[in-house]
């Protein structure tokens, strides 16, 4: 994870790569990651993107990325700081990273 808008994990023995765009005049970021293990060397079954709500005091638009797996549930909050533009969540399929140490310490919750 990289200042809360990169992550990397490993599903199913194929490695992703996460990411929270900005869309150039606004700021996204992952703000919670709960259960991160679910997502590690499992099996993925499902995989919801719920979007829309409103932090009441920030004003932040929220949304959940929701992974059922083998493992268990996954759930990352997504932010978008409030504006016309908004930002968005890709998710790439890639390589398996050989630069990065990855272990379970990255998906922590942050």
């Amino acid at each position: 994870m990289d200042d809360n808008h990169d992550m990397y994990w490993e599903v199913e023995n194929d490695w992703y790569f996460i990411q929270a765009l900005n869309s150039g005049w606004d700021f996204s970021w992952f703000n919670h990651c709960d259960n991160a293990e679910a997502l590690q060397s499992s099996i993925l079954l499902n995989y919801e993107e719920i979007y829309s709500e409103q932090d009441e005091k920030t004003l932040d638009e929220i949304s959940f990325l929701k992974f059922k797996t083998n493992k268990g549930y996954c759930t990352i909050e997504f932010r978008n700081e409030l504006s016309y533009y908004k930002g968005d969540v890709e998710i790439t399929k890639i390589e398996k990273p050989d630069i990065i140490k990855l272990n379970l310490e990255l998906l922590k919750d942050f």
